[in-house]
């Protein structure tokens, strides 16, 4: 969706004659090897949980169609931070099998469309061994219910914004011609999955730097929602299960949807990206909120 977004965005940006641009396309050769650090910060009110990883991209093939990558993952899942989680799980899951859970297969062309992910049936098979071992570890095995919204969360279409959304960041910016010089600016709508509908928003989509002689490419996108809608419908949301709304009034409810994309706009290297995606209710005096950020740095 965030990619089709972009496409409508950029059309418009066409129009403009006198407009110069940028594109950004990946060059890359069979045996182009790229790492990165990760670092993924959720916060939850003030308790931050903060997983460093990094993430290995082998381009193993090039054809017309595009690219074959091998993406390994170290830390993701026998991270320090999960050694006492995983010890837990010893006697429910084989330690060995979280290799599985941490390298993906998958085809991309030159403009940064995932076009298949080739080990997706494995992956699945693992992500859901491994959730399966963490509930009876947790003694919360056994719930039918439970079993089925973790194979509706986890699916073949949802591997890449739900598990491993790093690699869907790395080819964020690519395969645009992105205008220099003059932000492009779009109204539109989203989908209200409080209740039902949609918001008001606005994204806004700007090259905030770029060198020809080093292809160096900066752009940031971000996306504002209507506050005003957004407290209205949590209002509303929280009227119909019975709980006190009165105190919302004092709180200003807002979204943060901000992304950061750095790289080498030839031959097509990802640098940097930063991305951030929260709720935050905030007064004079408090705040709280939840939010998700990756930091995706490349190795030197």
């Amino acid at each position: 969706m965030k990619r089709n977004l972009i496409s409508i965005l950029l059309a418009f940006a066409a129009l403009l004659s006198s407009a110069q641009t940028v594109q950004v396309i990946a060059d890359w050769s069979p045996g182009d090897v790229f790492r990165y650090n990760v670092t993924k910060i959720g916060q939850k009110n003030r308790v931050v949980d903060t997983l460093r990883y990094t993430m290995t991209m082998t381009v193993t093939d090039s054809t017309e169609a595009g690219y074959r990558i091998n993406m390994v993952y170290d830390g993701l899942y026998n991270n320090p931070a999960m050694d006492s989680l995983n010890r837990l799980m010893g006697d429910y899951f084989d330690s060995d099998a979280l290799a599985a859970l941490q390298t993906v297969y998958y085809t991309t062309n030159n403009v940064g469309e995932i076009l298949d992910v080739e080990n997706a049936d494995d992956l699945l098979k693992s992500i859901l061994d491994y959730s399966e071992a963490l509930l009876k570890a947790l003694g919360q095995d056994g719930d039918p219910e439970v079993a089925g919204l973790l194979k509706k969360f986890y699916t073949k279409e949802s591997l890449l914004t739900n598990v491993y959304k790093e690699i869907t960041y790395l080819h964020t910016a690519l395969g645009y011609e992105w205008a220099l010089g003059k932000p492009i600016e779009k109204k539109v709508k989203l989908d209200n999955v409080l209740t039902g509908g949609y918001f008001n928003a606005k994204t806004r989509v700007s090259v905030e730097e770029y060198d020809p002689e080093s292809q160096y490419f900066r752009m940031r996108i971000n996306t504002m929602v209507d506050d005003k809608q957004l407290k209205k419908a949590v209002t509303q949301l929280l009227s119909s299960v019975g709980m006190p709304v009165d105190e919302l009034k004092d709180y200003r409810l807002s979204v943060v949807d901000d992304e950061v994309y750095e790289c080498r706009a030839y031959p097509g290297v990802p640098l940097r990206v930063d991305y951030q995606r929260g709720t935050i209710l905030s007064s004079k005096e408090d705040s709280e909120g939840k939010m998700e950020r990756y930091i995706i740095t490349l190795v030197d």
